[in-house]
């Protein structure tokens, strides 16, 4: 707990130290804005003891064990501060919460709200979810200690990047210390618990639920807009929905599809790679009555790592390249990371292990393509030890080799990259393979373009279809 100067006698202007703020007029409560900087922040005077030291424990665990953290990034944590006072004066705690500048833009909306938005890509809804299950992973090692409820309605969502900001004040204090939290992804078991403090598989179950709405942009239950017996779908009806009382929209009902499901949820569905499929199907069906069953959200982010991974951008629209489905475009193999060799698509800090300042803005490796060839360049600071037909060759920081079928990289100390085909035989036979001499494909000069992911220059204008990314690209 920090000890400062507050002065707030003028009722338009507070100073804390040195800083000057005033009241932001249309503004959240407690919103305050520097003049100079514009910097905000959220200032309320608090005057119960078990939130104070909630938030102060907070700050002073997570943000000693957290540093660094990439899922911490996307936490705006509180700080309390205490007035100085003299001695005849009462002391008096405050709970500052600056605010990121990003915070304020315009296309950042309320969790519920942004699944709403328009011209929120799948491209920005697989970020949000990877960003998401980053900050997840690091809240729920406070669970049942400085977590103890879930606010989604204090999860913000900037649609164009998929950025995401968690106003964690709330989580630090019993759910009913706060009217109005909205029912949003929470576990069947938490609507007929008396205690409602959250649990780590009632996170696991928020998790996925929010995936699951961020990907199909629609309720995974029985009820949500088309259920005829709750045409109004009042509030005491998607209570009943989501505590439980009906299934799976997508496994109950004649063909394992429910008779309530719309077309638009069949065809998004459909687009999703089986491996994620086959979790969500896990997560509610067998989890809605098993909490052990669910997946952990540490599981949940190398999902949504390798969905990231699948995203191809084809034909003026995005497409899934589904590992798991034979098709005629090579993989870059790394463990059980597969990355098709696509332009723009990357190899990550997080595929190799390696930490993230070894990399460019957290890439190590970027797909190019000049003439209609595939070349991979070295983003990260070290040299590739690069091996094809027993002949190894070094690839330097800043250069570039041609993706031939074979291959392996290994990346420095690191772990290695295998090119592999990704057409499934289901017979095998030993095939003898002939490809190029080594000495032929290194390239000493970075290819251009620019290494972003799949991103196209207009990711509103994509639509996602259902294909085997067997298509050619642009």
């Amino acid at each position: 707990m920090q000890i400062v100067n507050i002065d707030i006698s003028d009722s338009g202007r507070i100073i804390i130290d040195d800083r000057v703020y005033y009241s932001v007029e249309n503004a959240a409560d407690g919103m305050i804005q520097n003049p100079d900087t514009h910097e905000r922040a959220v200032l309320k005077k608090i005057d119960n003891q078990p939130e104070l030291e909630a938030a102060d424990d907070f700050e002073c665990e997570v943000l000693a064990a957290e540093k660094g953290s990439r899922g911490f990034r996307n936490i705006i944590y509180p700080t309390v501060l205490k007035r100085k006072a003299g001695l005849s004066e009462m002391n008096e705690a405050f709970i500052f919460t600056e605010v990121p500048e990003s915070v304020t833009d315009r296309s950042v909306h309320q969790l519920t709200k942004a699944l709403k938005a328009s011209g929120f890509s799948i491209y920005s809804r697989i970020m949000a979810a990877m960003n998401l299950a980053e900050s997840l992973c690091v809240i729920q090692k406070y669970v049942g200690r400085n977590i103890v409820t879930i606010h989604p309605e204090e999860i913000y969502v900037n649609i164009d990047s998929g950025d995401v900001y968690i106003w964690i004040a709330n989580w630090l204090r019993d759910v009913t210390a706060k009217s109005g939290t909205e029912e949003f992804g929470f576990s069947p078991e938490w609507y007929h618990r008396t205690d409602k403090t959250v649990t780590d598989s009632d996170l696991n179950y928020f998790a996925a639920y929010v995936f699951f709405r961020l990907l199909c942009n629609d309720d995974p239950f029985d009820g949500s807009e088309t259920l005829m017996q709750f045409p109004l779908l009042t509030r005491e009806a998607i209570t009943s929905i989501h505590d439980g009382t009906y299934g799976f929209v997508l496994t109950d009902g004649r063909n394992n599809i429910s008779e309530y499901i719309g077309y638009g949820l069949q065809k998004k569905w459909r687009a999703l790679p089986r491996f994620i499929r086959v979790e969500f199907e896990k997560n509610f069906t067998v989890g809605l009555k098993s909490p052990e069953d669910r997946t952990d959200i540490a599981k949940w982010l190398k999902i949504i790592q390798k969905m990231r991974d699948s995203l191809v951008y084809v034909n003026s629209q995005f497409k899934f390249c589904d590992p798991d489905v034979s098709n005629k475009v090579l993989f870059m193999v790394v463990d059980d990371f597969k990355i098709p060799v696509w332009p723009k698509k990357a190899v990550y800090w997080y595929h190799v292990d390696i930490p993230l300042y070894e990399s460019q803005n957290g890439i190590v490796a970027g797909v190019t393509v000049r003439e209609g060839k595939y070349y991979l360049s070295n983003l990260s600071g070290n040299p590739w030890a690069v091996t094809l037909n027993s002949v190894t060759e070094w690839v330097e920081p800043e250069q570039s080799i041609q993706i031939i079928e074979g291959m392996v990289i290994k990346l420095g100390d690191s772990k290695s990259i295998k090119v592999q085909s990704g057409e499934i035989d289901t017979t095998p036979e030993l095939v003898d393979v002939i490809v190029p001499d080594m000495n032929s494909i290194v390239n000493d000069n970075i290819i251009s373009g620019d290494i972003i992911d799949g991103l196209p220059d207009d990711v509103h204008e994509a639509a996602l279809i259902i294909d085997n990314c067997n298509g050619k690209e642009e």
